[in-house]
């Protein structure tokens, strides 16, 4: 059999939960797709056009979803492992400012972020796509060129040199920054902001800054929103402000979430972000299952399908790709996902998926994980395999002919296990790198940090540590698991925080 091409066209078929305007569901349906993009969908019981009457046609049998969009991410420190966290936080500045944050958080970030950087945001781009993210905001950022991207990126990718995506983790100090980001806003498609994150009602104040400046408005890209209240909530309704709820990461830090009832209720668009690692769930397909135990415990104020566009189309909407992701019509990426039929109902079928259930992942047409016999039908047999949930799979990481793009997974893997395992080994090898070159190595720097500082030389090693601060702590860490199957840790740590309410120990209910 020939190797794929990814400029052909092909024919996928199964069900089709198409998340368009009319909610269609094509139980025996056809998407055609050609070079790249989705050419048509259609019922299984009408002729292919002619263009496509000799293409390959593979029957998928299972769901066939838009590509899940993750617009709440922090890619640089999803190696950590769930943190365990022994108290109740009022606000983010609060933990954040804790010395065990730097020592078990930050420190082992500064490491990796510089001693592996490129095996990390590979790493950390797996673990997304195994949950079944094709886009994803919070890469991070290079301190050189980089191209070998495996997901969409919310704040790189340029579509035709449109309108950019603008990001803030910090809170905007100044009124510089203010009018800067009003400037934005008015130019970009989205501005993407943390927002009254934790408890407090001092953190009413980030809101009513944003508000004094007219930053509350249609292309305001909110995450969290956990400290404010139902007023809030109904003039972002009414101003159009877009909503992305964390409900895993809130519980564990505050023991309370997002008012995401009052958000409904005023017609704000919600979105769902699984945060990042060491306080929140692994991917997108986790965090799914989170917010259904919330739900539940709401009355089941959202349907399944109201959960599931907040994977799909609504943050699209959110950031003005909806033309391109988040759902399955003609034009569109074609950013697909094919999760094994576990469920009559398609909506509810995703929230109860888990990693091992995902068929397929296309990104741009191009197959890239997937069933063993699955990415076979497209000619595919050269992939790096891994198990999942105990089944075998394909995956394809590399980016021929581009820099950084020969590196596999098992390499990603292996390199930064042998860095948290011996960090002082890791750190030696930076210094010895950093002292004979007269460049700085590429590097990959956190979105929270305003400039891309550079690394201090210095004559010593011991030095060279004190100055960059990259090792907390010399014991070793370990590296997260892909997935929550390898994950032996995950349920522990989550049920001795003191923090989560008693429904949340269902999580392990899902785990298949």
């Amino acid at each position: 059999m020939q190797p794929f091409s990814y400029s052909v066209k092909f024919v996928l078929r199964g069900t089709v939960v198409t998340l368009d305007s009319r909610r269609r569901i094509i139980k025996d349906g056809c998407i055609g797709v050609d070079a790249g993009k989705i050419a048509f969908v259609k019922s299984a019981r009408y002729r292919l056009p002619a263009e496509f009457q000799n293409a390959p046609v593979i029957n998928v049998d299972g769901y066939i979803y838009p590509g899940l969009v993750d617009l709440h991410n922090h890619l640089a420190y999803n190696f950590l492992k769930l943190w365990k966290i022994t108290k109740k936080f009022v606000d983010r500045y609060q933990w954040a400012g804790i010395s065990r944050y730097g020592k078990e958080i930050t420190a082992p970030m500064k490491l990796v972020t510089n001693a592996n950087p490129v095996e990390l945001m590979k790493y950390c781009e797996v673990k997304a796509m195994l949950g079944g993210a094709t886009t994803i905001a919070g890469f991070a950022k290079f301190n050189k060129s980089y191209a070998a991207w495996l997901l969409r990126n919310v704040e790189a990718e340029q579509f035709e040199q449109e309108s950019r995506i603008y990001t803030s983790v910090l809170k905007l100090r100044d009124e510089q920054q203010y009018l800067d980001t009003a400037r934005k806003m008015t130019e970009g498609n989205a501005f993407i902001y943390h927002l009254a994150e934790g408890t407090s009602a001092k953190l009413h104040a980030e809101y009513d800054e944003l508000s004094r400046y007219g930053l509350i408005r249609d292309k305001l890209v909110a995450i969290h929103c956990t400290a404010l209240t139902a007023e809030h909530m109904k003039e972002m309704g009414r101003k159009k402000v877009k909503i992305v709820w964390s409900p895993l990461s809130n519980l564990l830090l505050y023991g309370a979430t997002s008012d995401v009832v009052s958000a409904k209720k005023s017609r704000a668009t919600i979105c769902l972000g699984p945060d990042w690692s060491p306080t929140g769930s692994k991917s997108l397909l986790w965090e799914l299952k989170v917010a259904d135990l919330v739900n539940q415990s709401l009355n089941n104020a959202f349907t399944y399908r109201n959960l599931v566009e907040m994977v799909t189309v609504n943050p699209a909407k959110a950031i003005g790709w909806d033309d391109k992701v988040g759902t399955i019509q003609p034009g569109h990426l074609a950013d697909l996902v094919v999760f094994d039929r576990i469920d009559d109902d398609p909506y509810r079928n995703l929230v109860l998926s888990t990693e091992g259930g995902l068929k397929l992942v296309l990104i741009g047409g191009r197959p890239r994980y997937g069933d063993l016999e699955m990415l076979a039908a497209f000619g595919i047999d050269s992939a790096e395999k891994i198990t999942v949930d105990g089944r075998e799979k394909a995956i394809d990481i590399l980016e021929p002919g581009v820099a950084y793009g020969d590196i596999k997974l098992e390499t990603v893997l292996s390199s930064l296990a042998g860095a948290l395992a011996n960090p002082i080994k890791a750190a030696k090898k930076l210094f010895e790198t950093v002292s004979k070159k007269s460049a700085e190595p590429i590097r990959l720097i956190p979105l929270e940090e305003d400039e891309i500082p550079s690394l201090v030389k210095t004559r010593t090693f011991e030095s060279f540590v004190e100055k960059n601060q990259i090792i907390g702590t010399k014991a070793a860490t370990a590296l997260d698991p892909l997935t929550m199957s390898e994950d032996k840790d995950f349920f522990k740590t989550l049920e001795e925080n003191p923090n989560i309410p008693a429904y949340l120990a269902k999580l392990r209910q899902y785990a298949r």
